[in-house]
């Protein structure tokens, strides 16, 4: 038997699962609202990395400022400036994702999808790359000397800060 020939079947969805305002919609326009909410998502991300590029300059200018002045280890006030930095990196990333969670959901039910599955699928795929993009791949970046990622306010501290103040902010 030819395989041009074979049809393919696919069980309907629940009347209740269905956008029944959305079934006009041409599957060109849903790509093109679908590039729109990535469109928002890579730019709010971008924004986050800024913001954490510029922490970390501001960071590496205190530090240099800091080893011009004297030439023995950062006293604990200096210390606690670089340590609070970090956590002002972390909570930006918090505030961040928390961003995306609002803008890829508002954004989804603009993607004009044909039923409630379909969009759930779709912000649930982009949350978890653009969470994932936004607490670990920015940070293990602007940390990208290996050597100094146990100094104090560094990737383990801001990572493990991330972590602690993840585990108690409301789940998705």
């Amino acid at each position: 038997m030819d395989n041009s020939t074979r049809w393919t079947w696919e069980r309907a969805p629940e009347p209740s699962d269905i956008f029944w305002e959305n079934l006009g919609v041409t599957p060109f326009g849903r790509i093109c609202y679908g590039m729109f909410s990535y469109i928002l998502t890579v730019l709010t991300i971008i924004g986050c990395a800024a913001l954490i590029f510029a922490i970390k300059a501001f960071q590496k200018d205190e530090k240099s400022k800091q080893e011009s002045g004297q030439d023995d280890d950062l006293d604990t006030v200096e210390k606690g400036k670089k340590a609070a930095l970090s956590a002002v990196a972390s909570i930006v990333v918090v505030v961040v994702n928390s961003l995306l969670v609002f803008v890829i959901r508002r954004f989804s039910l603009a993607e004009r999808h044909e039923t409630t599955t379909k969009m759930n699928v779709s912000v649930a795929i982009k949350l978890t790359i653009a969470r994932f993009i936004n607490s670990s791949a920015i940070l293990v970046y602007v940390n990208k000397d290996v050597n100094l990622w146990f100094n104090n306010g560094n990737l383990v501290y801001e990572a493990t800060l991330l972590m602690l103040i993840m585990a108690f902010q409301q789940p998705i």
